[in-house]
């Protein structure tokens, strides 16, 4: 294959096809392209010859370089390329024939560019654009695979890979409004201006400019549409957006004569009137209004003195402002939003004062006279456990705020006062469980505690009263646990799985670093046991009642051993010892690193055991034992003295190589097994054998791509025999494999 001077490839995971009973081969082939790579290709696999709407064999999505492809074992087949802006490649290959390699060439084709734009003639950014391959009378596309574009902020896009007079379906969407998608045909040649617009039939703007009171134009200003919008069945719908530099806004794109209110905000102006609008009007004006001076004095009722510092917070519908007053001397001074519509003074050492349900719309100054605020306690203490006395971290403490009676037929300032309240006069218990809550109002009153995992408690607080210890009770339902640990029978940590038996059931746990674990379960009588890699500890039976704790301690007993010898290894050569329990619950062991010698392993409890030894150079010997009770220790040996050799070559019939492993499996128990990787040139090599039959197991390892139903593409790495024979080994023994590509 010749090389490209701008090329890329596509890694397309091998994959199995089985057409009409016949079994797939496979193909190398490169694609390249002239401009810029895509992110994103599809290919598609079809039989020749080709009939109108045929059905691809398959599809794939790839988006990673070389070309290694399953098709089926015809003299030829049809490949289908697709890909954003780019032309669509149809070619033919032979997949017989002596060369397996293919190139396919892909070309831009005209490019066609444009604005999408409403029906007033503005341009609409970020429209999604998908369009309809034509160019394919033949080929039938699944309904998933869509390339799409998007117009950049000036409502700008560019759509490639084009062919001359072929008529294409281009549909148009508009995100996140209620703008009905529109699909347009379009059809370009070589000669034509390749420039469209894409003009809605029913997406209008709302275009203004929001000024001052004098008339200057004013940037960074918040302009709120609010509406009732059909497509949320009558449900009011907001949307905003800035003001520029020259104090312009643009809103939109809507449906048709849709109205709407209009409302500007600037935190140093603030507020427009709300004005009464319609989509496609492109001549609004808000005007902020001035802003209206609200003064007053501020008192301590208990004191008679002004209060020096102090808080006014100005509630509005869209936003409420803070106006910290810092030496202020009692004296309230703040310019704020004629739409604002409460106020409320609040003081850290008293309770807050609520002037709610105001108008300011016709006042240029607003008086709230003498305030007077009383003076609130602070209320102190502990929130600790009923049970054990033990204090409580991260308990909530709150007021519990009532309606009065200024405020108890208007739920929506009622709401106000009591989120207000909740938010400002709570707190929070310390690693101690100690808390402080305060402005607390002088006279009886309501608190709440909660944390989680124990039951809610209020209670009500007597005048006067400035320090109380709270007790929580746990939650029943979240406080019927087992908790212990497992430990070696010298009281070491153990790591291992705890099992909780009923009976009807059974399940498994995992345990933390230290050996521990803590499990909520359901009210029952239960029978508990560790498995760890040193064996497994005895039952400890627990009758469990709900919102009851018990605590147990699992002991694994370290008895039982092997010892055991390992001869013939290579120098550098290695071996890993596994040990797997023929038992049910015993566990397993894993030692490394091991080198000719002898070897002892301890503490791997009693019962039937099988070892399987494996070496850094891919022999392995597999052994059976048993641990009696009498006994408590096995002797295992393993000799690696094989001289035999295993060598060869493997390959498709198409001449192709596997990606792989091959396996030679001793049949006689305590033989040494092996295994070797497949070479880039189809060679095997397992050294270390012994004479006698072996069952020889081909592996193959692929990648496969799989196209999502939802659209997309997953891939994943597989493993599967492929081929598998019986054959006698002596000595070197040579053994040559061709393989058929493996079915579907």
């Amino acid at each position: 294959m010749k090389p490209l001077s701008r090329s890329f490839s596509l890694l397309l995971a091998f994959f199995v096809l089985q057409v009409q009973g016949e079994e797939a081969i496979t193909v190398q082939v490169r694609i390249s392209a002239s401009e810029n790579p895509p992110d994103e290709v599809w290919v598609g696999v079809f039989s020749t010859p080709v009939r109108p709407k045929a059905e691809a064999l398959s599809w794939n999505t790839v988006d990673s370089p070389e070309f290694e492809l399953a098709v089926p074992n015809q003299d030829e087949v049809q490949l289908v390329v697709l890909s954003r802006d780019f032309l669509p490649l149809i070619q033919t290959i032979h997949p017989l024939s002596s060369n397996a390699q293919f190139e396919l060439q892909l070309k831009t084709g005209i490019t066609l560019e444009g604005t999408v734009l409403s029906t007033d003639k503005i341009s609409i950014p970020d429209a999604v654009l998908t369009m309809e391959r034509r160019d394919l009378p033949n080929v039938r596309i699944p309904d998933h695979f869509e390339f799409s574009w998007v117009s950049n902020a000036h409502g700008g896009f560019k759509i490639g890979g084009l062919a001359p007079n072929i008529r294409y379906l281009v549909e148009v969407e508009v995100p996140n409004s209620n703008i009905s998608n529109e699909s347009f045909s379009i059809q370009v040649s070589k000669d034509d201006n390749r420039r469209r617009h894409l003009q809605l039939s029913n997406a209008y703007f709302v275009l203004g400019r929001v000024v001052d009171p004098v008339q200057d134009r004013v940037l960074d200003t918040t302009v709120r549409a609010q509406s009732t919008a059909e497509r949320r069945g009558g449900e009011f719908w907001r949307t905003t957006a800035i003001t520029d530099a020259e104090g312009k806004f643009r809103l939109g794109p809507f449906v048709r004569s849709l109205e709407m209110w209009l409302t500007a905000t600037h935190e140093d102006w603030g507020t427009s009137q709300r004005v009464r609008t319609s989509s496609g009007d492109h001549d609004v004006e808000l005007v902020l209004e001035s802003l209206v001076h609200v003064r007053g004095t501020v008192t301590d009722k208990s004191l008679g003195k002004l209060i020096n510092d102090f808080t006014l917070k100005a509630v509005a519908e869209e936003v409420s402002r803070d106006y910290p007053h810092s030496g202020a001397k009692g004296e309230i001074s703040a310019m704020v939003d004629r739409n604002t519509m409460g106020l409320i003074v609040d003081s850290e050492e008293h309770t807050a004062y609520f002037k709610l349900n105001i108008d300011l719309a016709s006042v240029v100054e607003y008086d709230m006279g003498a305030i007077v605020l009383e003076r609130g306690r602070q209320l102190t203490g502990k929130i600790y456990d009923e049970s054990s006395g033990q204090p409580i971290v991260g308990a909530t403490v709150r007021l519990q705020v009532h309606d009065n009676d200024q405020f108890e037929a208007d739920h929506f300032w009622s709401s106000i006062r009591r989120d207000y309240l909740r938010k400002s006069v709570q707190s929070t218990s310390d690693d101690n469980g100690m808390y402080e809550l305060a402005p607390l109002p002088i006279h009886l009153t309501h608190i709440v505690v909660s944390r989680f995992e124990y039951l809610r408690n209020e209670l009500l607080v007597d005048e006067g009263v400035t320090q109380i210890d709270i007790p929580l009770t746990k939650d029943p339902a979240l406080n019927t646990r087992i908790r212990g640990r497992i430990v070696t029978d010298v009281g070491e940590p153990a790591q291992g799985t705890v099992v909780f038996q009923t009976t009807n059931s059974s399940a498994g746990y995992g345990v933390y670093g230290d050996g521990s674990f803590d499990h909520v379960m359901e009210a029952n009588h239960y029978d508990i046991y560790a498995i760890t890699d040193h064996g497994r500890s005895d039952k400890v039976s627990v009758a469990l009642a709900e919102g009851e704790t018990q605590e147990v301690t699992l002991v694994v007993k370290s008895e039982g051993r092997i010892t055991g010898i390992i001869e013939g290894l290579a120098d550098g050569e290695t071996a890993s010892l596994s040990i797997r329990a023929e038992s049910e619950g015993i566990g397993s062991r894993q030692v490394r690193g091991l080198g000719n010698g002898n070897f002892v392993v301890e503490g791997i409890g009693r019962g039937k055991f099988v070892l399987t030894a494996t070496t850094n150079r891919n022999r392995e010997q597999q052994k059976s034992f048993e641990v009696s009770e009498a006994i408590g220790e096995a002797n295992v040996e393993l000799y690696f003295t094989g001289q035999s050799r295993l060598y060869g070559a493997l390959m498709f019939s198409d001449g192709s190589i596997p990606k792989g492993e091959v396996k030679a499996v001793a049949k006689d128990s305590g033989k040494t097994s092996g295994s070797s990787d497949i070479n880039d040139d189809g060679t095997i090599e397992i050294n270390g054998l012994e004479d006698g039959e072996y069952t020889i197991v081909v592996i193959e390892h692929k990648q496969v791509s799989f196209t999502n139903l939802g659209g997309g593409s997953s891939r994943r790495g597989t493993s599967s025999p492929i081929d598998e024979r019986d054959m006698v080994i002596s000595g070197d023994t040579e053994l040559n494999i061709q393989l058929t590509s493996p079915a579907d």
